[in-house]
Protein backbone atom coordinates (compact mmCIF):
# COMPACT_ATOMS: atom_id res chain seq x y z
CA UNK A 1 0.00 0.00 0.00
CA UNK A 2 0.79 3.82 -0.69
CA UNK A 3 2.14 5.43 3.07
CA UNK A 4 -0.03 8.53 3.77
CA UNK A 5 3.19 10.09 4.14
CA UNK A 6 4.07 9.90 0.56
CA UNK A 7 0.84 11.55 -0.99
CA UNK A 8 3.42 13.72 -2.58
CA UNK A 9 4.55 11.29 -5.06
CA UNK A 10 0.79 10.50 -6.72
CA UNK A 11 0.32 14.62 -7.34
CA UNK A 12 3.71 15.24 -9.64
CA UNK A 13 2.01 13.93 -12.31
CA UNK A 14 -1.15 16.56 -11.62
CA UNK A 15 1.42 19.18 -10.95
CA UNK A 16 2.88 18.69 -14.21
CA UNK A 17 -0.54 18.05 -15.90
CA UNK A 18 -1.83 21.98 -14.69
CA UNK A 19 0.58 23.61 -17.28
CA UNK A 20 -0.28 21.41 -19.81
CA UNK A 21 -4.06 21.82 -18.74
CA UNK A 22 -4.03 25.14 -18.99
CA UNK A 23 -2.77 25.46 -22.05
CA UNK A 24 -5.67 24.00 -23.44
CA UNK A 25 -8.11 25.75 -22.10
CA UNK A 26 -6.36 29.15 -22.57
CA UNK A 27 -6.55 28.74 -26.13
CA UNK A 28 -9.57 27.06 -26.67
CA UNK A 29 -12.84 29.32 -26.12
CA UNK A 30 -14.40 26.11 -27.05
CA UNK A 31 -14.15 22.31 -26.47
CA UNK A 32 -11.93 20.90 -29.27
CA UNK A 33 -12.81 17.55 -31.27
CA UNK A 34 -15.87 16.07 -31.25
CA UNK A 35 -18.12 15.55 -27.70
CA UNK A 36 -21.71 16.95 -28.74
CA UNK A 37 -23.15 13.05 -28.83
CA UNK A 38 -22.21 12.10 -25.42
CA UNK A 39 -23.51 15.19 -24.25
CA UNK A 40 -26.60 14.42 -26.20
CA UNK A 41 -26.96 11.25 -24.40
CA UNK A 42 -26.69 12.61 -21.29
CA UNK A 43 -29.95 14.87 -22.19
CA UNK A 44 -31.55 12.43 -23.14
CA UNK A 45 -31.37 10.23 -19.69
CA UNK A 46 -31.88 12.98 -17.79
CA UNK A 47 -35.35 13.50 -20.04
CA UNK A 48 -36.34 9.79 -19.94
CA UNK A 49 -36.00 10.19 -15.66
CA UNK A 50 -32.67 9.07 -15.47
CA UNK A 51 -33.14 6.03 -16.88
CA UNK A 52 -31.98 4.45 -20.51
CA UNK A 53 -33.84 5.81 -23.70
CA UNK A 54 -33.86 3.25 -26.56
CA UNK A 55 -32.63 5.71 -29.17
CA UNK A 56 -30.63 9.06 -29.73
CA UNK A 57 -32.81 11.42 -32.03
CA UNK A 58 -31.28 13.90 -34.64
CA UNK A 59 -28.57 11.81 -35.07
CA UNK A 60 -29.41 10.96 -38.62
CA UNK A 61 -32.94 10.74 -40.11
CA UNK A 62 -33.96 7.86 -37.65
CA UNK A 63 -31.88 8.46 -34.64
CA UNK A 64 -29.25 5.91 -33.34
CA UNK A 65 -29.96 3.17 -30.95
CA UNK A 66 -29.11 3.91 -27.65
CA UNK A 67 -26.21 1.17 -26.87
CA UNK A 68 -23.35 3.08 -25.55
CA UNK A 69 -21.64 2.42 -21.56
CA UNK A 70 -24.20 5.01 -19.80
CA UNK A 71 -22.07 5.01 -16.51
CA UNK A 72 -20.24 8.48 -17.19
CA UNK A 73 -23.35 9.84 -19.51
CA UNK A 74 -25.40 9.61 -16.21
CA UNK A 75 -22.98 12.23 -14.69
CA UNK A 76 -22.92 14.27 -17.80
CA UNK A 77 -26.14 14.46 -17.90
CA UNK A 78 -26.61 15.05 -14.25
CA UNK A 79 -23.94 17.95 -14.45
CA UNK A 80 -26.54 19.47 -17.22
CA UNK A 81 -29.32 18.82 -15.52
CA UNK A 82 -28.10 21.31 -12.35
CA UNK A 83 -26.97 23.80 -14.75
CA UNK A 84 -23.80 23.32 -16.09
CA UNK A 85 -23.37 25.48 -19.85
CA UNK A 86 -22.88 22.21 -22.62
CA UNK A 87 -19.80 23.68 -24.16
CA UNK A 88 -18.24 25.20 -20.70
CA UNK A 89 -18.71 21.07 -19.44
CA UNK A 90 -17.33 19.62 -22.29
CA UNK A 91 -14.08 21.85 -22.25
CA UNK A 92 -13.42 22.25 -18.50
CA UNK A 93 -14.82 19.01 -16.88
CA UNK A 94 -12.36 16.48 -18.94
CA UNK A 95 -9.53 17.69 -17.28
CA UNK A 96 -11.07 17.33 -13.97
CA UNK A 97 -11.36 13.97 -14.77
CA UNK A 98 -8.37 13.34 -16.47
CA UNK A 99 -6.25 15.05 -13.21
CA UNK A 100 -8.23 12.42 -11.15
CA UNK A 101 -6.99 9.54 -13.06
CA UNK A 102 -3.41 11.08 -12.51
CA UNK A 103 -3.93 10.19 -9.02
CA UNK A 104 -4.84 6.66 -9.18
CA UNK A 105 -2.45 6.11 -12.18
CA UNK A 106 0.69 6.72 -9.60
CA UNK A 107 -0.81 4.68 -7.25
CA UNK A 108 -0.90 2.03 -9.48
CA UNK A 109 2.59 2.28 -11.27
CA UNK A 110 3.75 2.38 -7.78
CA UNK A 111 2.35 -0.40 -6.67
CA UNK A 112 3.48 -2.36 -9.62
CA UNK A 113 7.08 -1.12 -9.89
CA UNK A 114 7.61 -0.98 -6.17
CA UNK A 115 8.76 2.22 -6.72
CA UNK A 116 7.21 6.05 -5.09
CA UNK A 117 9.71 7.91 -7.90
CA UNK A 118 9.43 5.56 -10.29
CA UNK A 119 5.51 5.55 -10.26
CA UNK A 120 5.52 9.62 -9.67
CA UNK A 121 7.74 9.81 -12.78
CA UNK A 122 5.17 7.06 -14.89
CA UNK A 123 2.51 9.81 -14.02
CA UNK A 124 4.50 12.43 -15.78
CA UNK A 125 4.69 10.96 -18.70
CA UNK A 126 1.11 9.83 -18.64
CA UNK A 127 0.47 13.34 -18.00
CA UNK A 128 2.29 14.75 -20.91
CA UNK A 129 1.71 11.77 -23.48
CA UNK A 130 0.01 13.72 -26.53
CA UNK A 131 -1.22 9.85 -27.39
CA UNK A 132 -3.05 10.08 -23.77
CA UNK A 133 -4.19 13.95 -24.30
CA UNK A 134 -5.48 13.50 -27.63
CA UNK A 135 -9.01 11.87 -26.53
CA UNK A 136 -9.10 12.18 -22.74
CA UNK A 137 -8.42 16.04 -22.49
CA UNK A 138 -10.67 16.90 -25.20
CA UNK A 139 -14.48 17.26 -25.50
CA UNK A 140 -15.33 13.64 -25.26
CA UNK A 141 -12.71 12.76 -23.06
CA UNK A 142 -14.90 12.93 -19.39
CA UNK A 143 -15.89 9.17 -20.72
CA UNK A 144 -12.26 8.26 -21.53
CA UNK A 145 -10.47 10.03 -18.77
CA UNK A 146 -13.01 8.21 -16.59
CA UNK A 147 -12.09 4.79 -18.30
CA UNK A 148 -8.49 5.34 -17.65
CA UNK A 149 -9.75 6.08 -13.95
CA UNK A 150 -11.06 2.82 -13.44
CA UNK A 151 -8.47 1.04 -15.43
CA UNK A 152 -5.78 2.65 -13.37
CA UNK A 153 -7.30 1.56 -10.13
CA UNK A 154 -7.51 -1.96 -11.52
CA UNK A 155 -4.24 -2.27 -12.46
CA UNK A 156 -3.35 -1.64 -8.75
CA UNK A 157 -6.34 -4.52 -7.25
CA UNK A 158 -5.09 -6.54 -9.77
CA UNK A 159 -1.55 -6.52 -9.33
CA UNK A 160 -2.44 -6.68 -4.99
CA UNK A 161 -5.19 -9.77 -6.46
CA UNK A 162 -2.48 -12.36 -8.14
CA UNK A 163 -0.03 -11.20 -5.62
CA UNK A 164 -1.97 -11.87 -2.57
CA UNK A 165 -5.32 -13.51 -3.85
CA UNK A 166 -7.10 -11.67 -1.09
CA UNK A 167 -11.03 -11.36 -1.76
CA UNK A 168 -11.11 -8.27 -0.75
CA UNK A 169 -8.58 -7.23 -3.96
CA UNK A 170 -11.04 -10.00 -5.36
CA UNK A 171 -14.69 -7.73 -4.93
CA UNK A 172 -12.33 -4.77 -5.65
CA UNK A 173 -11.40 -5.67 -9.16
CA UNK A 174 -14.61 -6.75 -10.19
CA UNK A 175 -16.56 -4.16 -9.12
CA UNK A 176 -13.75 -1.95 -10.96
CA UNK A 177 -13.93 -3.89 -14.08
CA UNK A 178 -17.39 -3.48 -13.60
CA UNK A 179 -17.10 0.30 -13.91
CA UNK A 180 -15.13 0.10 -17.20
CA UNK A 181 -17.66 -2.05 -18.76
CA UNK A 182 -20.20 0.76 -18.21
CA UNK A 183 -17.93 3.35 -19.31
CA UNK A 184 -16.03 2.60 -22.48
CA UNK A 185 -15.48 -0.67 -24.36
CA UNK A 186 -12.16 -0.32 -25.92
CA UNK A 187 -10.74 -0.03 -21.92
CA UNK A 188 -12.83 -2.64 -21.36
CA UNK A 189 -10.67 -4.85 -23.45
CA UNK A 190 -7.32 -3.18 -22.06
CA UNK A 191 -8.48 -3.78 -18.94
CA UNK A 192 -8.74 -7.68 -19.36
CA UNK A 193 -5.56 -7.88 -21.51
CA UNK A 194 -4.12 -6.14 -18.85
CA UNK A 195 -5.48 -8.88 -16.43
CA UNK A 196 -4.32 -11.91 -18.14
CA UNK A 197 -0.09 -10.24 -18.59
CA UNK A 198 -0.50 -9.66 -14.69
CA UNK A 199 -2.00 -13.31 -13.90
CA UNK A 200 0.69 -14.83 -16.35
CA UNK A 201 3.97 -12.81 -14.49
CA UNK A 202 2.66 -12.14 -11.02
CA UNK A 203 0.87 -15.45 -10.16
CA UNK A 204 0.27 -18.67 -12.84
CA UNK A 205 -1.75 -20.77 -10.53
CA UNK A 206 -5.10 -22.61 -11.23
CA UNK A 207 -6.43 -20.41 -8.11
CA UNK A 208 -5.08 -17.24 -9.86
CA UNK A 209 -6.83 -17.73 -13.50
CA UNK A 210 -10.11 -18.46 -11.17
CA UNK A 211 -9.85 -15.14 -9.45
CA UNK A 212 -9.21 -13.79 -12.82
CA UNK A 213 -12.36 -15.43 -14.25
CA UNK A 214 -14.41 -14.66 -11.14
CA UNK A 215 -13.57 -10.73 -12.00
CA UNK A 216 -14.56 -10.99 -15.81
CA UNK A 217 -17.79 -12.68 -14.85
CA UNK A 218 -18.70 -10.67 -11.81
CA UNK A 219 -17.78 -7.07 -13.54
CA UNK A 220 -20.38 -8.55 -16.03
CA UNK A 221 -23.39 -9.21 -14.24
CA UNK A 222 -22.72 -5.80 -12.30
CA UNK A 223 -22.92 -4.53 -15.90
CA UNK A 224 -26.21 -6.31 -16.58
CA UNK A 225 -28.49 -3.56 -15.74
CA UNK A 226 -27.13 -1.53 -19.03
CA UNK A 227 -26.27 -4.42 -21.34
CA UNK A 228 -29.51 -6.99 -20.56
CA UNK A 229 -32.29 -3.98 -21.73
CA UNK A 230 -29.95 -2.96 -24.91
CA UNK A 231 -29.87 -6.38 -25.96
CA UNK A 232 -33.34 -6.80 -25.03
CA UNK A 233 -34.73 -4.05 -27.85
CA UNK A 234 -31.87 -3.91 -30.20
CA UNK A 235 -30.13 -7.66 -29.92
CA UNK A 236 -27.01 -8.56 -29.67
CA UNK A 237 -25.53 -7.65 -32.99
CA UNK A 238 -25.64 -4.01 -31.85
CA UNK A 239 -22.60 -4.67 -29.96
CA UNK A 240 -20.97 -6.91 -33.10
CA UNK A 241 -21.71 -4.28 -35.15
CA UNK A 242 -20.11 -1.49 -33.24
CA UNK A 243 -16.89 -3.41 -32.43
CA UNK A 244 -16.41 -4.27 -36.32
CA UNK A 245 -16.03 -0.30 -36.86
CA UNK A 246 -12.43 -0.80 -34.71
CA UNK A 247 -10.94 -3.28 -36.65
CA UNK A 248 -11.29 -6.10 -34.76
CA UNK A 249 -8.59 -7.61 -32.62
CA UNK A 250 -5.14 -7.96 -33.98
CA UNK A 251 -2.96 -5.23 -35.22
CA UNK A 252 0.19 -6.52 -37.20
CA UNK A 253 2.02 -3.71 -37.69
CA UNK A 254 1.12 -1.64 -35.37
CA UNK A 255 4.82 -0.87 -34.35
CA UNK A 256 5.04 1.02 -37.64
CA UNK A 257 2.70 3.07 -36.73
CA UNK A 258 3.21 4.25 -33.24
CA UNK A 259 2.77 7.02 -32.62
CA UNK A 260 0.06 8.14 -34.80
CA UNK A 261 -0.15 11.51 -34.11
CA UNK A 262 1.87 14.17 -35.45
CA UNK A 263 3.62 16.50 -33.03
CA UNK A 264 4.58 20.35 -33.87
CA UNK A 265 7.43 19.50 -31.29
CA UNK A 266 7.76 15.73 -31.42
CA UNK A 267 6.74 14.43 -28.11
CA UNK A 268 10.08 12.73 -25.98
CA UNK A 269 8.01 9.53 -24.95
CA UNK A 270 7.51 7.06 -27.19
CA UNK A 271 10.86 6.71 -28.92
CA UNK A 272 11.87 6.38 -24.96
CA UNK A 273 9.26 3.74 -24.45
CA UNK A 274 11.04 1.89 -27.61
CA UNK A 275 14.24 2.33 -26.10
CA UNK A 276 13.22 1.33 -22.37
CA UNK A 277 11.47 -1.71 -23.72
CA UNK A 278 14.95 -2.90 -25.00
CA UNK A 279 16.84 -2.10 -21.95
CA UNK A 280 14.12 -3.92 -19.93
CA UNK A 281 14.95 -7.54 -21.98
CA UNK A 282 18.38 -6.74 -21.83
CA UNK A 283 18.06 -6.69 -18.22
CA UNK A 284 15.81 -10.05 -18.12
CA UNK A 285 12.85 -7.77 -16.77
CA UNK A 286 10.74 -8.97 -19.91
CA UNK A 287 6.90 -7.99 -18.05
CA UNK A 288 6.14 -4.59 -19.20
CA UNK A 289 8.06 -5.02 -22.42
CA UNK A 290 5.61 -8.23 -22.87
CA UNK A 291 2.69 -6.09 -22.15
CA UNK A 292 3.40 -3.37 -24.21
CA UNK A 293 3.66 -5.86 -27.34
CA UNK A 294 0.69 -7.72 -26.29
CA UNK A 295 -1.51 -4.68 -26.08
CA UNK A 296 0.06 -3.32 -29.47
CA UNK A 297 -0.87 -6.31 -31.23
CA UNK A 298 -4.24 -6.51 -29.67
CA UNK A 299 -5.60 -3.11 -29.84
CA UNK A 300 -2.75 -0.89 -31.49
CA UNK A 301 -3.62 1.87 -29.32
CA UNK A 302 -0.93 4.41 -28.57
CA UNK A 303 -3.00 5.70 -25.42
CA UNK A 304 -2.54 2.33 -24.34
CA UNK A 305 1.15 1.66 -25.20
CA UNK A 306 1.95 4.85 -23.67
CA UNK A 307 0.15 3.96 -20.06
CA UNK A 308 2.58 0.89 -20.32
CA UNK A 309 5.26 2.49 -21.70
CA UNK A 310 5.44 5.71 -19.10
CA UNK A 311 6.52 3.02 -16.78
CA UNK A 312 9.16 1.05 -18.81
CA UNK A 313 10.63 4.61 -19.29
CA UNK A 314 10.41 5.10 -15.33
CA UNK A 315 11.75 2.11 -14.52
CA UNK A 316 14.75 2.62 -17.32
CA UNK A 317 15.53 6.05 -16.41
CA UNK A 318 15.77 5.42 -12.34
CA UNK A 319 17.53 2.12 -12.68
CA UNK A 320 19.86 2.47 -15.79
CA UNK A 321 20.07 5.87 -16.46
CA UNK A 322 20.08 7.62 -12.87
CA UNK A 323 22.85 4.93 -11.95
CA UNK A 324 25.00 5.76 -14.91
CA UNK A 325 24.84 9.49 -14.50
CA UNK A 326 25.91 9.02 -10.46
CA UNK A 327 29.21 6.83 -11.79
CA UNK A 328 29.95 10.02 -13.84
CA UNK A 329 29.48 12.43 -11.34
CA UNK A 330 31.47 10.57 -9.11
CA UNK A 331 34.16 10.71 -11.62
CA UNK A 332 33.98 14.17 -12.29
CA UNK A 333 33.60 14.79 -8.21
CA UNK A 334 36.94 13.18 -7.59
CA UNK A 335 39.43 14.44 -10.47
CA UNK A 336 38.27 17.83 -9.12
CA UNK A 337 42.14 19.27 -8.01
CA UNK A 338 42.14 22.43 -6.66
CA UNK A 339 42.40 24.39 -3.72
CA UNK A 340 40.06 25.10 -0.93
CA UNK A 341 37.99 28.18 -1.00
CA UNK A 342 37.65 28.39 -4.77
CA UNK A 343 34.07 28.46 -6.48
CA UNK A 344 35.24 24.52 -7.92
CA UNK A 345 35.89 23.60 -4.41
CA UNK A 346 32.70 25.05 -3.05
CA UNK A 347 30.72 23.10 -5.96
CA UNK A 348 32.30 19.79 -5.25
CA UNK A 349 31.39 20.40 -1.26
CA UNK A 350 27.73 20.67 -2.21
CA UNK A 351 27.62 18.19 -4.73
CA UNK A 352 29.10 16.04 -1.72
CA UNK A 353 26.46 17.46 0.86
CA UNK A 354 23.56 16.86 -1.05
CA UNK A 355 24.86 13.32 -2.43
CA UNK A 356 24.57 12.36 0.83
CA UNK A 357 20.96 12.09 0.89
CA UNK A 358 21.35 9.43 -1.62
CA UNK A 359 20.34 8.34 -4.97
CA UNK A 360 18.37 11.34 -5.56
CA UNK A 361 20.92 13.55 -4.72
CA UNK A 362 22.76 13.09 -7.37
CA UNK A 363 22.98 16.65 -9.38
CA UNK A 364 23.79 15.70 -12.64
CA UNK A 365 20.33 13.37 -12.96
CA UNK A 366 18.23 16.12 -11.43
CA UNK A 367 19.35 18.19 -14.14
CA UNK A 368 18.83 15.46 -16.58
CA UNK A 369 15.15 14.36 -15.69
CA UNK A 370 14.20 18.05 -14.91
CA UNK A 371 15.27 18.80 -18.49
CA UNK A 372 13.39 16.10 -20.18
CA UNK A 373 10.31 16.82 -18.12
CA UNK A 374 10.74 20.52 -19.23
CA UNK A 375 10.64 19.22 -22.33
CA UNK A 376 8.21 16.56 -22.15
CA UNK A 377 5.54 18.91 -20.79
CA UNK A 378 6.38 22.00 -22.96
CA UNK A 379 5.80 19.18 -26.18
CA UNK A 380 2.46 18.04 -24.79
CA UNK A 381 1.62 22.30 -24.15
CA UNK A 382 1.97 22.81 -27.20
CA UNK A 383 0.22 19.66 -28.70
CA UNK A 384 -2.93 20.93 -26.62
CA UNK A 385 -2.52 24.56 -27.23
CA UNK A 386 -2.81 23.93 -30.68
CA UNK A 387 -0.17 24.11 -33.85
CA UNK A 388 0.58 23.30 -37.51
CA UNK A 389 0.67 19.64 -37.04
CA UNK A 390 -2.48 17.73 -38.64
CA UNK A 391 -3.22 15.87 -35.51
CA UNK A 392 -3.29 18.51 -32.71
CA UNK A 393 -6.59 20.07 -31.34
CA UNK A 394 -8.79 21.91 -33.15
CA UNK A 395 -12.00 23.45 -32.20
CA UNK A 396 -14.94 21.87 -34.05
CA UNK A 397 -17.12 24.65 -32.76
CA UNK A 398 -16.51 28.80 -33.08
CA UNK A 399 -18.58 31.59 -32.38
CA UNK A 400 -20.18 31.57 -35.52
CA UNK A 401 -21.30 28.14 -35.03
CA UNK A 402 -22.97 29.01 -31.50
CA UNK A 403 -24.66 32.09 -32.91
CA UNK A 404 -26.02 30.26 -36.02
CA UNK A 405 -27.52 27.38 -33.75
CA UNK A 406 -28.82 29.58 -31.47
CA UNK A 407 -30.80 31.11 -35.05
CA UNK A 408 -31.68 27.90 -35.78
CA UNK A 409 -33.32 26.57 -32.68
CA UNK A 410 -35.29 30.17 -32.47
CA UNK A 411 -36.42 30.17 -36.49
CA UNK A 412 -36.98 26.41 -37.62
CA UNK A 413 -39.63 24.23 -36.89
CA UNK A 414 -38.54 21.58 -34.69
CA UNK A 415 -38.92 18.76 -37.36
CA UNK A 416 -36.52 20.58 -39.41
CA UNK A 417 -33.62 18.73 -41.05
CA UNK A 418 -30.31 19.78 -42.13
CA UNK A 419 -27.24 18.38 -44.09
CA UNK A 420 -24.32 19.76 -42.47
CA UNK A 421 -20.81 20.54 -43.80
CA UNK A 422 -18.15 20.69 -41.54
CA UNK A 423 -16.33 19.71 -38.52
CA UNK A 424 -19.44 20.98 -36.07
CA UNK A 425 -21.91 17.98 -37.51
CA UNK A 426 -21.16 15.91 -34.64
CA UNK A 427 -22.35 19.43 -32.47
CA UNK A 428 -25.29 20.27 -34.29
CA UNK A 429 -27.93 18.26 -32.85
CA UNK A 430 -26.97 19.10 -29.20
CA UNK A 431 -26.75 22.59 -30.20
CA UNK A 432 -30.00 23.02 -32.29
CA UNK A 433 -32.26 19.93 -31.32
CA UNK A 434 -32.64 19.57 -34.94
CA UNK A 435 -31.68 17.08 -36.97
CA UNK A 436 -28.57 16.24 -38.69
CA UNK A 437 -28.82 13.99 -41.76
CA UNK A 438 -25.13 13.18 -42.03
CA UNK A 439 -23.24 12.69 -39.35
CA UNK A 440 -21.36 9.45 -38.38
CA UNK A 441 -21.00 9.36 -35.14
CA UNK A 442 -22.82 6.75 -33.47
CA UNK A 443 -24.43 5.16 -36.17
CA UNK A 444 -21.55 2.56 -35.66
CA UNK A 445 -24.18 1.05 -33.63
CA UNK A 446 -26.98 0.80 -36.02
CA UNK A 447 -24.11 -0.44 -38.55
CA UNK A 448 -24.70 2.37 -40.87
CA UNK A 449 -20.82 4.01 -40.26
CA UNK A 450 -19.54 3.57 -43.49
CA UNK A 451 -22.69 4.55 -45.60
CA UNK A 452 -22.62 7.90 -43.71
CA UNK A 453 -18.66 8.25 -43.98
CA UNK A 454 -19.08 8.17 -47.64
CA UNK A 455 -22.32 10.26 -47.51
CA UNK A 456 -19.40 12.90 -45.47
CA UNK A 457 -16.68 12.29 -47.91
CA UNK A 458 -18.42 13.12 -51.40
CA UNK A 459 -20.21 15.74 -49.76
CA UNK A 460 -17.16 17.31 -48.47
CA UNK A 461 -15.44 18.07 -52.21
CA UNK A 462 -18.25 19.79 -53.71
CA UNK A 463 -17.72 23.23 -54.28
CA UNK A 464 -20.58 24.38 -56.62
CA UNK A 465 -24.44 24.05 -56.36
CA UNK A 466 -25.05 21.26 -59.01
CA UNK A 467 -22.50 19.09 -57.45
CA UNK A 468 -24.22 19.47 -53.81
CA UNK A 469 -27.46 18.82 -55.12
CA UNK A 470 -26.73 15.70 -57.43
CA UNK A 471 -24.80 14.18 -54.29
CA UNK A 472 -28.04 14.69 -52.10
CA UNK A 473 -29.99 13.12 -54.83
CA UNK A 474 -27.68 10.06 -55.30
CA UNK A 475 -28.15 9.67 -51.65
CA UNK A 476 -31.66 10.18 -51.07
CA UNK A 477 -31.31 13.00 -48.86
CA UNK A 478 -33.79 15.80 -48.96
CA UNK A 479 -32.70 18.32 -46.12
CA UNK A 480 -34.60 21.63 -45.66
CA UNK A 481 -31.41 23.21 -45.08
CA UNK A 482 -27.93 23.17 -45.69
CA UNK A 483 -25.87 24.40 -43.12
CA UNK A 484 -21.78 25.15 -44.18
CA UNK A 485 -18.99 26.71 -42.41
CA UNK A 486 -15.87 28.88 -43.18
CA UNK A 487 -13.68 26.10 -40.73
CA UNK A 488 -14.93 23.01 -42.78
CA UNK A 489 -12.75 19.58 -41.71
CA UNK A 490 -10.16 21.33 -39.63
CA UNK A 491 -8.12 17.88 -39.48
CA UNK A 492 -6.61 17.73 -42.88
CA UNK A 493 -8.76 20.18 -44.90
CA UNK A 494 -7.91 23.43 -44.16
CA UNK A 495 -7.21 24.87 -47.25
CA UNK A 496 -9.22 22.82 -49.21
CA UNK A 497 -12.19 24.20 -46.12
CA UNK A 498 -11.00 27.76 -47.55
CA UNK A 499 -11.68 26.77 -51.06
CA UNK A 500 -15.11 25.14 -50.18
CA UNK A 501 -16.24 27.73 -48.41
CA UNK A 502 -15.32 30.28 -50.82
CA UNK A 503 -16.68 28.70 -53.89
CA UNK A 504 -19.50 26.56 -52.82
CA UNK A 505 -20.63 29.47 -50.75
CA UNK A 506 -20.91 31.97 -53.46
CA UNK A 507 -22.46 29.23 -56.00
CA UNK A 508 -24.94 28.77 -53.50
CA UNK A 509 -26.27 32.19 -52.91
CA UNK A 510 -26.50 32.08 -56.93
CA UNK A 511 -28.34 28.84 -57.67
CA UNK A 512 -32.02 29.60 -57.89
CA UNK A 513 -32.13 25.79 -56.06
CA UNK A 514 -31.03 27.42 -52.52
CA UNK A 515 -32.05 30.71 -50.77
CA UNK A 516 -30.18 32.04 -48.25
CA UNK A 517 -31.81 32.60 -45.03
CA UNK A 518 -28.78 33.00 -42.44
CA UNK A 519 -25.51 34.15 -42.81
CA UNK A 520 -22.31 35.49 -40.68
CA UNK A 521 -18.72 35.34 -41.25
CA UNK A 522 -18.25 31.88 -40.47
CA UNK A 523 -21.68 30.01 -41.30
CA UNK A 524 -23.92 29.97 -44.02
CA UNK A 525 -27.44 28.60 -44.03
CA UNK A 526 -29.30 27.90 -47.18
CA UNK A 527 -32.99 26.74 -47.44
CA UNK A 528 -33.59 23.73 -50.59
CA UNK A 529 -36.35 25.78 -53.02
Amino acid sequence: MIDRSHWRWCVAGVLVFVPVYLAYVLTHEHPSLGGGLFLMMGEEIVAHGYTLPTRISHYTSGGIPFSYPPLMLFVVGFLLDIGAPPLALARLFPGVVVACALIVYAVAATELLQSRRQGAFAAIVVATAPSVLHLTLTAGGTVRAAALLFTSAGIYTGVRLFKTGSRTWLLASMGLFGATLLTHPLYTFFFGTSYLVLYVWLDRTVDGLLRGAVVAAGGIVLAAPWWLPVVSTHGFEVFLQAGSTHDGIGYLNWYQEFPTETVSVPSPWPPLAILSGLFLLVRRKPMLPSWFVVVGFLTGRDEFLLVIGAMMVAVSLFEGVVPLLRRIETTVLETIETRDGTALSACKRGAMRLRSNGPRGCVLAILILGLVTAYGTTSAAVYVAGGDADDELPMFVHGSDVTATEWVRSNTTENASFVVIGDVAEWFPLLTDRTNLVVPQGSEWEGTRDRQMHMRDQLRPCLDASCLTSRLDQFNLDPDYVYLTASGYARKDRQAGERRWTRLGRSLRQSPDYEVVFETKGTLIVRRR
